[in-house]
């Protein structure tokens, strides 16, 4: 699987930004669970057997969803 810890602009676990993203990202199909001491982290781990497109598309929506998270900060 793969992580991504999501901190605040003073390196602290940003936990509630980390929540936010996991139901973004459920409401829009991808399969994701949270993770990580502070709950800060997301995690995802395609399934063994997606096909390519599947996995394009998954990952399209989890870069979307992360520049729009890192709009809204800045």
């Amino acid at each position: 699987w793969y992580a991504m810890e999501f901190v605040d602009r003073n390196g602290a676990a940003d936990s509630k930004s980390a929540s936010k993203l996991i139901r973004e990202l459920r409401q829009q199909g991808v399969v994701v669970g949270g993770g990580g001491y502070a709950g800060n982290a997301i995690k995802i781990a395609p399934a063994l057997n997606i096909d390519e497109e599947e996995l394009s598309q998954g990952i399209d929506t989890v870069i979307a969803a992360v520049k729009s998270w890192s709009a809204a900060r800045a």
